[in-house]
């Protein structure tokens, strides 16, 4: 196959050399088809085939590319290159074709211009000269198909390519939106101090929902919290809202900054918040049209049917466990289940928490202290449910109906 590659090259070179006027119309040729079609290998692939026409080149080196281009396949896929190896096995196709159209089409050429016969043939002669003629109307209907199947591959691959660039683009412009985002976010963090300015500028009637801006800063247990905050900001008319989650931070309370003259604005932000009225606000003059608010976990608001309880009667009032289960049921906590000690002198009644479920635990405290004054919280790490509920002596009779 090298041979046959050489001699190949040998033989362009010494036509180019020999056919001035052909070599130009080739390369005439092939610059034509790069600018129509914007792809150089469709035009290397016309270019070449005009020179099978007027140079009288072998028009099986095309078959030969295409034998490569096929064998670097089953090597592309072993590397895990698959998208290259589906091009590569693309154009080998391109290449095999194109060589049998070539081929069938010098086939033909040669039936028309071999040597007539001599006139004194006999019968037979005549029907095999009828034959040759048959034989090349059907070879350049078969071309001329695999010409209209050909363009059609080369358009399709075109099109795949097209949209390939497409999506690249498409790619690039999300990441430069996203960086542009996180460098928004980092001016509205490092804001400089203003000086201070007076009432009337305080006053400026140009604050709106529209230009003021409004940094949430998650500290809160709940990774989501910043986000549902912001879309529940942007129903209110809120435009620029940027969001900073906090890594490794867990806040208890929660705290706002807004600038003078936005308190109206605050007001309605607030309003939006789960638990508005544990909030810290404060009015920052140093801020211009922005409101800072930092989201800790008293905003994170947790329903009775996500705490797990079990109950232990260390009371002596016997049945004391399932009468508050009944109750707490109809509360909608959710008791895992019921029992009792070992031992029956718990003076108080004890509330044990699993670590970083103190709110779930305070929140049975509130509901038990309506009827309860001996309460205690504890933390266990050892519990295998969120609240753990050991009832006690001082509160017999006090289980809440």
């Amino acid at each position: 196959m090298i041979r046959f590659f050489l001699n190949i090259i040998n033989k362009i070179n010494n036509d180019f050399k020999e056919h001035i006027a052909k070599t130009g119309i080739v390369f005439v040729a092939l610059a034509t088809a790069y600018l129509l079609f914007q792809n150089i290998f469709l035009a290397f692939i016309i270019a070449s085939a005009i020179a099978v026409f007027l140079l009288g080149w072998d028009s099986r080196f095309f078959i030969g590319f295409g034998l490569i281009f096929l064998i670097a396949c089953p090597f592309l896929l072993a590397f895990e290159k698959k998208v290259l190896a589906e091009e590569m096995a693309v154009y080998a196709y391109y290449m095999l074709a194109l060589g049998v159209v070539l081929q069938i089409v010098e086939y033909g050429r040669e039936a028309v211009l071999a040597p007539k016969k001599k006139r004194g043939r006999t019968k037979a002669a005549g029907s095999k000269a009828w034959s040759r003629k048959k034989i090349l109307i059907l070879s350049f209907s078969a071309a001329g198909i695999l010409i209209i199947i050909q363009s059609g591959c080369f358009y399709r691959l075109e099109k795949r390519m097209e949209n390939k660039i497409n999506a690249n683009e498409k790619i690039i412009s999300d990441l430069i939106d996203s960086r542009l985002a996180e460098v928004e976010i980092t001016k509205a963090e490092s804001t400089v101090a203003q000086p201070e300015l007076t009432d009337e500028v305080f006053a400026n009637p140009e604050i709106s929902r529209e230009n003021i801006k409004v940094l949430i800063k998650n500290a809160s247990a709940s990774a989501v919290l910043g986000e549902i905050m912001a879309e529940k900001f942007k129903e209110l008319g809120i435009v620029n809202i940027y969001i900073n989650n906090i890594a490794s931070s867990s806040n208890s309370s929660t705290s706002v900054q807004y600038c003078s003259g936005c308190a109206d604005i605050v007001t309605e932000l607030l309003a939006a918040l789960p638990n508005p009225g544990v909030i810290a606000c404060e009015e920052n003059p140093s801020l211009m049209a922005e409101i800072r608010i930092e989201l800790g976990n008293d905003q994170i608001i947790i329903s009775n049917g996500e705490i797990g309880i079990h109950i232990i009667n260390g009371s002596y009032t016997v049945g004391a466990a399932r009468k508050l289960q009944d109750e707490m049921t109809r509360q909608g906590f959710n008791i895992i289940k019921i029992g009792d000690t070992d031992k029956k002198d718990y003076q108080e009644t004890i509330i044990k928490y699993s670590p970083g479920n103190l709110s779930k635990a305070m929140i049975v405290r509130d509901y038990l202290s309506a009827t309860q004054n001996s309460l205690e919280l504890s933390e266990d790490s050892g519990l295998s449910d969120n609240i753990e509920i050991i009832l006690g002596t001082k509160n017999d009779q006090e289980i809440p109906i």
